[in-house]
């Protein structure tokens, strides 16, 4: 099965799937609840400004900037909550695909969702740090070295100081595409943990394990995945906010053009979720 083909079984295989479908309405209802109690928190603490900006250049005020810090702390624990809840969902998706394409998942009691957690932190660390291949930590070490240099080599010519961020930066980008790597190897790990007798620690490694040499199978309809989706939502984000402004230009309900945007963006999100994670199995399927 090509990158083409599992991208496209990722749009199309959880349809039939009721169990799918059921995850699905479950996460978009979350989403949509924690977007309606931001849009009213907002629009409550910073009133009409809120749905004004939508038809005005440039970013708010100082003054509004201030009221959406305040706005924001205060949504940051529903926030937190609703994703840590949407974080359950996409394993019960998770689980779902494996059973449809054949996998056996067991039980799925308080100690396997307490260490399913366990294995999405340990996944963002081994990632992030390079703890499966150490010798690209040399990277950022090499790029905190040249920036602790930099400032004394600017004493003595800025030519070469220039030259070290050039250098900073390349080492930087270049690990961003290190940790790329490592989080898509990694990624078999969650079909892995679900499917075979394994702790947080053993699936991960024979994550890297099954991965290795087949690295492009995993990046290549992921990034195309992730692209389609980008591409969709910040298009259809655009058409339906210019919509929305004319709608409530001759409404007088000018809030369409904030709610209208946010129901595609959330409806893309939710989107996303299911595909993306029909897709790490997809892919767990072709390598076995």
């Amino acid at each position: 099965m090509d990158s083409v083909e599992l991208i496209s079984n990722s749009f199309n295989a959880w349809r039939p799937n009721k169990e799918a479908m059921k995850y699905f309405a479950i996460l978009l209802s979350l989403q949509l609840l924690v977007s309606a109690v931001s849009i009213m928190a907002y629009s409550y603490f910073l009133g009409q400004d809120f749905f004004s900006l939508a038809y005005t250049e440039g970013g708010p005020p100082q003054q509004l900037q201030d009221k959406y810090a305040e706005v924001n702390l205060m949504l940051f624990p529903l926030a937190a909550a609703a994703s840590i809840a949407a974080v359950y969902i996409y394993l019960l998706i998770i689980r779902a695909a494996l059973r449809q394409f054949g996998f056996k998942t067991g039980k799925f009691d308080f100690r396997k969702k307490l260490h399913s957690y366990v294995l999405i932190i340990a996944s963002a660390l081994a990632g992030a740090f390079s703890l499966y291949d150490k010798k690209f930590l040399l990277f950022p070490l090499a790029a905190a070295a040249l920036s602790f240099l930099q400032g004394a080599a600017q004493q003595f010519s800025e030519a070469l100081a220039n030259f070290m961020g050039l250098a900073i930066l390349a080492l930087l980008l270049a690990y961003v595409c290190v940790t790329i790597r490592n989080f898509a190897r990694l990624l078999m790990a969650f079909p892995i943990f679900f499917t075979e007798e394994k702790n947080v620690l053993e699936s991960l490694s024979a994550s890297w394990g099954e991965t290795r040499g087949k690295i492009m199978l995993v990046i290549v309809p992921a990034a195309g995945l992730f692209a389609i989706f980008a591409v969709a939502n910040v298009t259809l984000v655009y058409v339906f906010s210019e919509l929305g402004k004319l709608a409530g230009i001759y409404t007088g309900f000018i809030a369409l053009a904030v709610i209208l945007p946010t129901l595609v963006n959330v409806f893309m999100g939710a989107l996303y979720g299911v595909a993306n994670n029909y897709l790490a199995v997809l892919i767990h399927k072709e390598l076995k």
